[in-house]
């Protein structure tokens, strides 16, 4: 559902061809800390990267890390633009225009499948490691997808839990 998502609306709205990779479940995490430690380490590199943070709240509770390589950054809000350069400031409300745009979709989906309703947080573009909050919440489940372009690679990280009390 969110990979179809992320490929459709990447090429509809810029004209950016995405190519999946495999999708990586995985298992209860003991420590979301440690893993958002490791992987902001062993992946992230905010000199090359365009990293935003996206949650959820109610039933669908969740914490969502994208980030993308440079020249997808650029292409991606390049087409966004009818093909037409932005300067940096106006790029990231693209960006984060996109990835609202892709999160909404998916958790109408969501919602709509759980019969409830869940809401997005506005995303925040993070520009630095000491920037980035890593949440406290104990999630349950992990997936994160790769994506591959001629311009470069989209990564999302997504942590979540379905809750019976949807104001947590």
């Amino acid at each position: 559902m969110f990979e179809d998502t992320i490929i459709g609306l990447t090429e509809q709205v810029a004209g950016i061809t995405l190519k999946s990779k495999e999708k990586i479940p995985v298992a209860a995490r003991k420590s979301l800390n440690r893993q958002k430690k490791v992987i902001i380490k062993e992946h992230i590199d905010f000199s090359t990267q365009c990293v935003t943070v996206i949650k959820t709240k109610g039933v669908f509770h969740s914490f969502i890390l994208c980030w993308m390589d440079q020249d997808l950054f650029d292409a991606l809000t390049t087409g966004m633009n009818r093909n037409r350069k932005l300067e940096y400031g106006k790029q990231v409300f693209y960006m984060m225009e996109y990835y609202n745009i892709i999160c909404g979709r998916v958790l109408s989906k969501i919602n709509n499948m759980m019969a409830s309703t869940s809401r997005l947080t506005v995303p925040q573009v993070i520009h630095s490691q000491k920037e980035l909050e890593i949440p406290k919440d104990d999630y349950r489940q992990h997936v994160r997808w790769d994506f591959d372009s001629d311009y470069g690679g989209l990564h999302v990280e997504t942590y979540y839990d379905l809750r019976k009390n949807k104001n947590k």
